[in-house]
């Protein structure tokens, strides 16, 4: 890959080791587009995962101290890890977006970083496998005002994109 490789800054809770449905999907579609690099930035979780890890096309940059509680730092640490890598006047000009999976944790990150870089453009995927109705009510007004501030939502079931379309009042889901 070359120095010129177009970077797509992706946000996601979770992350190899951790291996759920957005992993895979994210592994996935890396694998369906080797031209680019795709610059994950997720919670570390554990002492023993690396900090920084390549796999193929993947960079896989963990943030927090290395315990459970990480992925509630996450939109703070990986705000400041995404506005590192964008800030860097070499990697600035080749990054094409921000991508979260899930509205949550990791998608807030993304948000805050949306928020001081406004000319990327937020792709939001909700690959959500929980019952909302179950969640705390933080985390429902959070995902509200994700999906509404999203440029671009994408969606794994018509469940989902329902929802997504009611809760940001358009129908481009």
């Amino acid at each position: 890959m070359s120095q010129e490789s177009k970077k797509i800054l992706l946000f996601t809770t979770a992350f190899k080791p951790l291996v759920g449905g957005s992993e895979i999907a994210i592994k996935e579609i890396a694998k369906r587009l080797p031209d680019l690099l795709f610059e994950v930035i997720t919670a570390r979780f554990s002492h023993h995962n690396k900090k920084v890890e390549m796999l193929a096309n993947i960079r896989i940059h963990r943030v927090g101290l290395g315990y459970k509680f990480d992925k509630y730092l996450l939109p703070l640490l990986g705000y400041l890890k995404g506005r590192e890598l964008s800030n860097d006047k070499e990697q600035m000009p080749t990054i094409r977006c921000l991508h979260a999976y899930q509205a949550s944790y990791g998608a807030m990150a993304a948000y805050l970083l949306k928020k001081t870089h406004p000319a990327y453009k937020f792709i939001l995927t909700l690959q959500e496998g929980k019952d909302f109705n179950r969640q705390s009510w933080f985390l429902k007004i959070i995902r509200k005002i994700l999906i509404r501030k999203a440029d671009s939502i994408t969606a794994i079931s018509n469940y989902l994109k329902n929802f997504a379309e009611h809760v940001s009042r358009r129908n481009n889901v």
